[in-house]
């Protein structure tokens, strides 16, 4: 489990450090820019990811849009809906919501 390596159990002392970094709300966009940067790789050492693997191509991210898409939809239509039973909500949503 990564949650006991060495590198995540530094994660609070790195955010720390880090806090005393962050750039005045005047601060020039590169700034920031450097500071995310900064705050990414603080993340992604912790967990022991590459920025590869929390990348995603194309396709990818086709899909997840068409399902954050699809989930959005679904609570609006619950939402506004009224004549709808609710164990037919529960049976659409458990299709929608889980993955094959």
């Amino acid at each position: 489990m990564f949650f006991n390596t060495s590198a995540f159990q530094e994660l609070p002392n790195q955010l720390k450090i880090l806090k005393d970094k962050v750039p005045q709300s005047s601060a020039l966009a590169e700034q920031w820019q450097s500071f995310g940067d900064e705050l990414e790789t603080i993340y992604l050492k912790a967990l022991e990811l590459t920025v590869e693997d929390i990348s995603l191509l194309e396709d990818e991210w086709n899909w997840l849009s068409d399902y954050l898409y699809a989930n959005d939809l679904l609570l609006r239509c619950q939402r506004s809906s009224i004549g709808i039973s609710r164990k037919a909500w529960e049976t659409l949503k458990e299709r929608l919501l889980t993955v094959d």
